[in-house]
Protein backbone atom coordinates (compact mmCIF):
# COMPACT_ATOMS: atom_id res chain seq x y z
CA UNK A 1 0.00 0.00 0.00
CA UNK A 2 0.87 3.68 -0.93
CA UNK A 3 0.81 6.20 1.99
CA UNK A 4 -2.25 7.80 0.46
CA UNK A 5 -3.74 4.10 -0.13
CA UNK A 6 -3.48 4.09 3.69
CA UNK A 7 -5.16 6.72 4.84
CA UNK A 8 -8.28 6.39 2.55
CA UNK A 9 -8.40 2.57 4.06
CA UNK A 10 -8.34 4.23 7.51
CA UNK A 11 -10.80 6.12 7.22
CA UNK A 12 -13.46 3.26 4.96
CA UNK A 13 -12.62 1.05 7.92
CA UNK A 14 -14.05 3.50 10.27
CA UNK A 15 -17.00 4.28 7.91
CA UNK A 16 -17.33 0.40 7.69
CA UNK A 17 -18.10 0.39 11.49
CA UNK A 18 -20.54 2.89 11.09
CA UNK A 19 -22.29 0.65 8.49
CA UNK A 20 -22.15 -1.79 11.18
CA UNK A 21 -23.84 0.16 13.65
CA UNK A 22 -26.26 1.42 11.25
CA UNK A 23 -26.99 -2.53 10.30
CA UNK A 24 -28.00 -2.96 14.20
CA UNK A 25 -30.06 -0.26 14.13
CA UNK A 26 -31.92 -1.84 11.33
CA UNK A 27 -32.17 -5.27 13.08
CA UNK A 28 -33.44 -3.86 16.01
CA UNK A 29 -36.78 -2.32 13.58
CA UNK A 30 -36.83 -5.75 12.12
CA UNK A 31 -37.15 -7.93 15.29
CA UNK A 32 -39.88 -5.52 16.17
CA UNK A 33 -41.34 -6.02 12.75
CA UNK A 34 -41.46 -9.81 13.84
CA UNK A 35 -42.20 -9.92 16.93
CA UNK A 36 -45.42 -8.11 15.94
CA UNK A 37 -46.25 -10.36 13.00
CA UNK A 38 -45.41 -13.72 15.43
CA UNK A 39 -48.27 -12.14 18.03
CA UNK A 40 -50.81 -11.41 15.59
CA UNK A 41 -50.07 -14.79 14.12
CA UNK A 42 -50.46 -16.53 17.29
CA UNK A 43 -53.96 -14.29 18.38
CA UNK A 44 -55.43 -15.70 15.02
CA UNK A 45 -55.06 -18.87 16.33
CA UNK A 46 -56.38 -18.19 19.90
CA UNK A 47 -59.95 -17.61 18.64
CA UNK A 48 -60.47 -20.82 16.54
CA UNK A 49 -60.29 -24.88 17.55
CA UNK A 50 -58.49 -26.24 15.07
CA UNK A 51 -58.83 -29.80 15.87
CA UNK A 52 -62.33 -29.33 14.75
CA UNK A 53 -61.28 -27.48 11.29
CA UNK A 54 -62.55 -29.14 7.77
CA UNK A 55 -60.15 -29.08 5.04
CA UNK A 56 -60.90 -25.81 3.64
CA UNK A 57 -61.68 -24.12 6.96
CA UNK A 58 -57.68 -24.58 7.17
CA UNK A 59 -56.97 -23.44 4.11
CA UNK A 60 -58.88 -20.44 4.79
CA UNK A 61 -57.13 -19.85 7.53
CA UNK A 62 -53.64 -20.46 6.35
CA UNK A 63 -54.23 -18.14 3.32
CA UNK A 64 -55.06 -15.22 5.48
CA UNK A 65 -51.86 -16.04 7.68
CA UNK A 66 -50.11 -15.72 4.19
CA UNK A 67 -51.11 -12.76 3.44
CA UNK A 68 -50.32 -11.31 6.79
CA UNK A 69 -46.87 -12.91 7.15
CA UNK A 70 -46.04 -11.05 3.14
CA UNK A 71 -47.44 -7.78 4.32
CA UNK A 72 -44.87 -8.05 7.24
CA UNK A 73 -41.72 -8.94 5.09
CA UNK A 74 -42.59 -6.14 2.60
CA UNK A 75 -42.87 -3.68 5.58
CA UNK A 76 -39.32 -4.75 6.11
CA UNK A 77 -38.03 -4.20 3.00
CA UNK A 78 -39.04 -1.02 3.01
CA UNK A 79 -37.32 -0.38 6.29
CA UNK A 80 -34.06 -0.89 4.90
CA UNK A 81 -32.96 2.21 2.47
CA UNK A 82 -30.76 1.23 -0.04
CA UNK A 83 -30.64 4.32 -1.68
CA UNK A 84 -30.22 6.46 1.23
CA UNK A 85 -27.20 4.13 1.92
CA UNK A 86 -25.95 4.30 -1.22
CA UNK A 87 -26.50 8.21 -1.60
CA UNK A 88 -24.36 8.74 2.22
CA UNK A 89 -21.74 5.72 1.32
CA UNK A 90 -21.04 7.88 -2.01
CA UNK A 91 -20.68 11.48 0.17
CA UNK A 92 -17.91 9.03 2.55
CA UNK A 93 -16.20 7.72 0.16
CA UNK A 94 -15.59 10.46 -2.01
CA UNK A 95 -14.45 12.70 1.39
CA UNK A 96 -11.94 10.05 2.51
CA UNK A 97 -10.23 10.23 -0.70
CA UNK A 98 -10.62 14.13 -0.61
CA UNK A 99 -9.12 14.12 2.84
CA UNK A 100 -6.14 11.91 1.83
CA UNK A 101 -4.95 13.65 -1.60
CA UNK A 102 -5.81 17.19 -0.59
CA UNK A 103 -8.14 19.88 -2.19
CA UNK A 104 -6.14 20.84 -5.08
CA UNK A 105 -7.45 17.97 -6.60
CA UNK A 106 -11.00 17.67 -7.56
CA UNK A 107 -13.33 14.49 -6.43
CA UNK A 108 -16.11 13.79 -8.25
CA UNK A 109 -19.21 12.51 -6.65
CA UNK A 110 -21.60 10.33 -8.52
CA UNK A 111 -25.25 11.75 -8.75
CA UNK A 112 -28.44 10.54 -7.55
CA UNK A 113 -29.07 9.40 -11.35
CA UNK A 114 -26.23 7.06 -11.38
CA UNK A 115 -26.49 5.50 -7.97
CA UNK A 116 -30.33 5.37 -8.21
CA UNK A 117 -30.27 2.39 -11.04
CA UNK A 118 -27.26 1.13 -9.22
CA UNK A 119 -29.77 0.46 -6.27
CA UNK A 120 -32.84 -0.82 -8.63
CA UNK A 121 -30.64 -2.68 -10.51
CA UNK A 122 -28.45 -4.59 -7.25
CA UNK A 123 -28.44 -8.02 -6.65
CA UNK A 124 -28.35 -9.59 -3.87
CA UNK A 125 -26.18 -12.58 -4.01
CA UNK A 126 -27.54 -13.16 -7.82
CA UNK A 127 -31.24 -11.81 -7.17
CA UNK A 128 -32.96 -9.00 -6.87
CA UNK A 129 -33.65 -7.76 -3.14
CA UNK A 130 -37.26 -8.02 -3.51
CA UNK A 131 -37.09 -11.72 -4.73
CA UNK A 132 -34.66 -12.55 -1.38
CA UNK A 133 -37.28 -10.87 0.97
CA UNK A 134 -40.24 -12.47 -0.95
CA UNK A 135 -38.34 -15.90 -0.33
CA UNK A 136 -37.99 -15.54 2.87
CA UNK A 137 -41.57 -14.74 3.87
CA UNK A 138 -42.52 -17.93 1.77
CA UNK A 139 -40.06 -20.29 4.18
CA UNK A 140 -41.52 -18.06 7.44
CA UNK A 141 -45.13 -19.08 5.80
CA UNK A 142 -44.54 -22.78 4.99
CA UNK A 143 -42.75 -22.78 8.61
CA UNK A 144 -46.00 -21.77 9.94
CA UNK A 145 -48.59 -24.01 7.82
CA UNK A 146 -46.23 -26.66 8.48
CA UNK A 147 -46.63 -26.48 12.63
CA UNK A 148 -50.32 -25.72 12.50
CA UNK A 149 -50.98 -29.17 10.20
CA UNK A 150 -48.49 -31.06 12.80
CA UNK A 151 -50.11 -29.37 15.63
CA UNK A 152 -53.86 -30.32 13.74
CA UNK A 153 -52.54 -34.00 13.53
CA UNK A 154 -51.55 -34.88 16.97
CA UNK A 155 -54.75 -33.22 18.34
CA UNK A 156 -52.65 -30.53 19.87
CA UNK A 157 -54.64 -27.76 21.48
CA UNK A 158 -54.63 -23.73 20.41
CA UNK A 159 -51.85 -23.21 23.52
CA UNK A 160 -49.86 -26.18 22.48
CA UNK A 161 -49.59 -25.44 18.68
CA UNK A 162 -49.37 -21.40 20.20
CA UNK A 163 -45.96 -22.96 22.30
CA UNK A 164 -44.52 -24.72 18.98
CA UNK A 165 -44.35 -21.72 17.11
CA UNK A 166 -42.73 -19.67 19.80
CA UNK A 167 -40.61 -22.31 21.54
CA UNK A 168 -40.40 -24.73 18.70
CA UNK A 169 -40.23 -28.48 19.33
CA UNK A 170 -37.69 -31.75 19.00
CA UNK A 171 -35.33 -30.39 16.27
CA UNK A 172 -38.11 -27.29 15.53
CA UNK A 173 -36.11 -24.33 15.99
CA UNK A 174 -39.19 -21.36 17.19
CA UNK A 175 -40.13 -20.00 13.92
CA UNK A 176 -39.34 -16.23 15.19
CA UNK A 177 -35.67 -17.44 15.62
CA UNK A 178 -35.08 -18.70 12.35
CA UNK A 179 -36.57 -15.81 10.77
CA UNK A 180 -34.73 -13.71 12.75
CA UNK A 181 -31.37 -14.76 11.59
CA UNK A 182 -32.49 -14.76 8.12
CA UNK A 183 -33.37 -11.48 8.26
CA UNK A 184 -30.41 -10.00 9.72
CA UNK A 185 -27.91 -12.08 7.09
CA UNK A 186 -30.10 -10.59 4.34
CA UNK A 187 -30.21 -7.17 6.01
CA UNK A 188 -26.02 -7.31 6.37
CA UNK A 189 -25.62 -8.68 2.81
CA UNK A 190 -28.30 -5.78 1.39
CA UNK A 191 -25.96 -3.64 3.25
CA UNK A 192 -22.52 -4.40 2.31
CA UNK A 193 -23.32 -4.97 -1.06
CA UNK A 194 -24.78 -1.56 -2.23
CA UNK A 195 -21.86 -0.06 0.01
CA UNK A 196 -18.71 -2.07 -2.20
CA UNK A 197 -21.21 -1.47 -5.29
CA UNK A 198 -20.93 2.26 -4.17
CA UNK A 199 -17.54 2.79 -3.43
CA UNK A 200 -16.81 0.44 -7.01
CA UNK A 201 -18.91 3.51 -8.51
CA UNK A 202 -16.83 6.29 -6.91
CA UNK A 203 -14.13 5.07 -7.69
CA UNK A 204 -14.47 4.45 -11.35
CA UNK A 205 -15.94 7.67 -11.33
CA UNK A 206 -12.44 9.02 -10.36
CA UNK A 207 -10.49 6.93 -12.38
CA UNK A 208 -8.05 10.00 -13.27
CA UNK A 209 -7.04 9.30 -9.46
CA UNK A 210 -7.52 5.66 -8.80
CA UNK A 211 -5.64 3.27 -10.90
CA UNK A 212 -7.41 0.14 -9.36
CA UNK A 213 -8.60 -1.20 -6.47
CA UNK A 214 -7.77 -3.87 -3.56
CA UNK A 215 -10.14 -6.12 -1.05
CA UNK A 216 -9.57 -5.18 2.47
CA UNK A 217 -10.65 -9.01 4.20
CA UNK A 218 -9.26 -8.30 8.30
CA UNK A 219 -12.22 -6.45 9.67
CA UNK A 220 -12.61 -9.33 12.42
CA UNK A 221 -11.22 -12.81 13.23
CA UNK A 222 -13.20 -14.54 11.76
CA UNK A 223 -12.56 -14.17 8.06
CA UNK A 224 -14.09 -17.00 5.25
CA UNK A 225 -11.79 -19.11 3.22
CA UNK A 226 -12.30 -17.36 0.26
CA UNK A 227 -11.75 -13.86 1.56
CA UNK A 228 -8.94 -15.29 3.43
CA UNK A 229 -7.54 -16.32 -0.69
CA UNK A 230 -8.94 -12.32 -1.95
CA UNK A 231 -7.25 -10.54 0.87
CA UNK A 232 -4.99 -7.66 -0.08
CA UNK A 233 -5.85 -8.66 -3.82
CA UNK A 234 -5.50 -5.97 -6.74
CA UNK A 235 -7.41 -5.43 -9.38
CA UNK A 236 -7.05 -2.28 -12.27
CA UNK A 237 -9.79 0.12 -13.38
CA UNK A 238 -10.99 -2.84 -15.99
CA UNK A 239 -11.10 -5.20 -12.70
CA UNK A 240 -8.65 -7.46 -14.27
CA UNK A 241 -5.97 -8.63 -11.94
CA UNK A 242 -2.95 -6.66 -11.17
CA UNK A 243 0.25 -9.26 -10.40
CA UNK A 244 0.72 -10.98 -8.41
CA UNK A 245 -3.35 -11.33 -7.72
CA UNK A 246 -4.28 -14.06 -10.23
CA UNK A 247 -8.00 -14.54 -8.79
CA UNK A 248 -10.70 -13.07 -11.16
CA UNK A 249 -12.78 -9.77 -9.49
CA UNK A 250 -15.96 -11.46 -9.87
CA UNK A 251 -17.98 -8.54 -8.59
CA UNK A 252 -16.16 -7.96 -5.80
CA UNK A 253 -17.08 -7.96 -2.15
CA UNK A 254 -19.76 -9.37 -0.70
CA UNK A 255 -18.09 -12.88 -2.20
CA UNK A 256 -21.17 -14.47 0.24
CA UNK A 257 -23.89 -14.17 2.82
CA UNK A 258 -22.40 -12.13 5.82
CA UNK A 259 -19.37 -11.13 4.16
CA UNK A 260 -17.92 -8.02 5.98
CA UNK A 261 -14.73 -7.89 3.19
CA UNK A 262 -14.47 -3.94 1.91
CA UNK A 263 -12.86 -2.42 -1.54
CA UNK A 264 -10.37 0.51 -1.06
CA UNK A 265 -8.34 2.07 -3.77
CA UNK A 266 -5.46 2.34 -5.29
CA UNK A 267 -4.30 5.68 -5.85
CA UNK A 268 -2.29 6.55 -8.96
CA UNK A 269 1.33 8.28 -8.62
CA UNK A 270 0.27 11.79 -8.53
CA UNK A 271 2.71 15.06 -8.56
CA UNK A 272 3.20 16.12 -4.51
CA UNK A 273 1.12 13.03 -2.84
CA UNK A 274 3.80 10.18 -1.40
CA UNK A 275 4.55 7.66 -3.74
CA UNK A 276 6.61 5.44 -1.64
CA UNK A 277 5.20 1.95 -0.67
CA UNK A 278 4.48 0.33 2.52
CA UNK A 279 3.86 -2.64 4.41
CA UNK A 280 2.29 -1.00 6.91
CA UNK A 281 -1.18 1.13 7.26
CA UNK A 282 -2.04 4.55 8.71
CA UNK A 283 -3.95 5.07 11.83
CA UNK A 284 -5.06 7.91 14.19
CA UNK A 285 -2.78 6.58 16.60
CA UNK A 286 0.54 6.22 14.22
CA UNK A 287 1.41 3.54 11.50
CA UNK A 288 -0.25 0.04 12.28
CA UNK A 289 0.30 -3.20 10.09
CA UNK A 290 -1.44 -3.78 6.83
CA UNK A 291 -2.67 -7.00 8.23
CA UNK A 292 -4.35 -5.57 11.24
CA UNK A 293 -7.43 -7.33 12.51
CA UNK A 294 -10.79 -4.92 13.52
CA UNK A 295 -9.92 -5.87 16.99
CA UNK A 296 -6.77 -4.87 16.65
CA UNK A 297 -7.35 -2.12 14.82
CA UNK A 298 -10.12 -0.45 17.55
CA UNK A 299 -7.47 -1.33 20.09
CA UNK A 300 -5.06 1.35 18.95
CA UNK A 301 -7.97 4.12 19.06
CA UNK A 302 -8.61 6.23 21.70
CA UNK A 303 -9.99 5.03 24.90
CA UNK A 304 -12.97 7.96 24.14
CA UNK A 305 -13.73 6.32 20.94
CA UNK A 306 -13.87 2.53 21.58
CA UNK A 307 -16.68 3.80 24.42
CA UNK A 308 -18.57 5.27 21.75
CA UNK A 309 -18.11 2.82 19.07
CA UNK A 310 -19.26 -0.19 21.83
CA UNK A 311 -20.77 1.96 24.78
CA UNK A 312 -18.54 2.65 28.06
CA UNK A 313 -19.69 -0.56 30.19
CA UNK A 314 -19.48 -3.19 27.18
CA UNK A 315 -15.97 -1.46 26.33
CA UNK A 316 -14.81 -1.34 29.44
CA UNK A 317 -15.99 -5.31 29.68
CA UNK A 318 -13.70 -5.77 26.16
CA UNK A 319 -10.56 -4.13 27.72
CA UNK A 320 -10.77 -5.92 30.41
CA UNK A 321 -10.52 -9.50 28.35
CA UNK A 322 -14.32 -10.74 29.93
CA UNK A 323 -15.95 -10.09 26.28
CA UNK A 324 -14.63 -10.75 22.94
CA UNK A 325 -15.32 -8.13 20.05
CA UNK A 326 -17.04 -10.96 18.21
CA UNK A 327 -19.46 -11.16 20.64
CA UNK A 328 -20.38 -7.35 19.68
CA UNK A 329 -19.37 -7.36 16.11
CA UNK A 330 -23.60 -6.49 15.47
CA UNK A 331 -23.16 -3.37 17.76
CA UNK A 332 -26.63 -4.16 19.16
CA UNK A 333 -25.96 -1.96 22.21
CA UNK A 334 -24.87 1.40 19.90
CA UNK A 335 -27.19 1.21 17.30
CA UNK A 336 -26.53 4.33 14.14
CA UNK A 337 -29.49 5.35 12.72
CA UNK A 338 -29.42 6.82 8.74
CA UNK A 339 -30.26 10.19 9.14
CA UNK A 340 -27.60 9.89 12.01
CA UNK A 341 -25.00 9.17 9.29
CA UNK A 342 -26.50 11.42 7.33
CA UNK A 343 -25.35 14.02 9.45
CA UNK A 344 -22.19 12.65 9.67
CA UNK A 345 -21.89 12.87 5.90
CA UNK A 346 -23.30 15.57 5.20
CA UNK A 347 -22.48 17.07 1.55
Amino acid sequence: MGAVDDLIADALIEQAVDLLRLEGSYNKAVLKLLKDMEQRLTEALSGRNLTEYSRQRLLDFLAETRSLIAQTYVAIRNEVDLEGIAVIESRAVAASIRSAVGDRIGVGVPPLSTLRPLVSGLLIQGAPSKDWWARQAGDTQFRFANVVRQGIALGETNAQIVARIRKGAGSQAPILEVSRRNAEALVRTSIQTVANKTRDAVFRANDDIIAGVRQLSTLDGRTSDICVAYSGGEWDNDRQPIKPTKLPYNGGPPRHWNCRSILTPIVRDLPGLPAFRTSQRASADGPVRADITFAEWLAGKPKSFQDELLGPGKAQLWRDGTITLQQLLDQRGRPLTLQQLREKYAA
